[in-house]
């Protein structure tokens, strides 16, 4: 019990990690160990509960990271991260629900949309594909239209979350966007070397 209250009270209070980062890594391995028990007692409610703190703990410090990235004036890895805070954000919604944002997470998801309007970017690459071959990430079902598995993507599975995994695809098109479904496909981007864009 003392475990899962030290691990709440980091949860609580991510502002002590920009200053420890060292806080990091033990509670990874903490939360995973817990996670593990779970599963070994066959107890999905317990090992969901863990999967959803690790979720938790995933984008309070990737949004910490953004801030170092800025730092180090690595902009355009700073925009992926803060996509991939907003599509975890968006995941984590589904299954929690922060009554007293006690973790952060609203305040986490007005800052990442804030901080994305800062960007200069404008245009954007929209690829479209055919999804060929599919399997389910939780039972390696292969998916189509007419086999589909009793998994449903997005769910958690004894604190596993499900997705399609592409194994096979074809490329159609490339569409040019200012509205991407996919921010991270910024044109002119390609290093931190030879970014095109001014950030000042």
């Amino acid at each position: 019990m003392e475990k899962m209250e030290s691990i709440e009270q980091i949860l609580r209070e991510p502002l002590r990690r920009v200053i420890d980062e060292t806080t990091s890594e033990p509670v990874s391995l903490m939360l995973e160990s817990l996670k593990a028990s779970f599963v070994s007692a066959n107890n999905e409610i317990g090992a969901n509960s863990i999967a959803i703190q690790q979720a938790v703990f995933e984008i309070q410090n990737n949004y910490i990271r953004v801030f170092k990235l800025f730092k180090n004036k690595d902009f355009y890895a700073a925009w992926c991260l803060l996509e991939r805070i907003e599509i975890d954000i968006k995941w984590l919604l589904r299954h929690y629900d922060p009554i007293d944002d006690e973790y952060k997470i609203l305040f986490i998801k007005q800052y990442v949309h804030q901080l994305q309007g800062l960007f200069p970017y404008k245009l954007f690459g929209s690829s479209e594909y055919i999804k060929k071959l599919a399997k389910c990430s939780i039972c390696g079902t292969v998916i189509t239209l007419r086999n589909r598995c009793r998994h449903k993507k997005g769910e958690l599975y004894m604190g596993q979350r499900c997705s399609h995994e592409i194994l096979e695809a074809e490329m159609l098109a490339i569409a040019v966007v200012e509205v991407p479904f996919n921010k991270y496909s910024v044109f002119g981007v390609t290093s931190k070397e030879d970014d095109p864009y001014s950030y000042p």
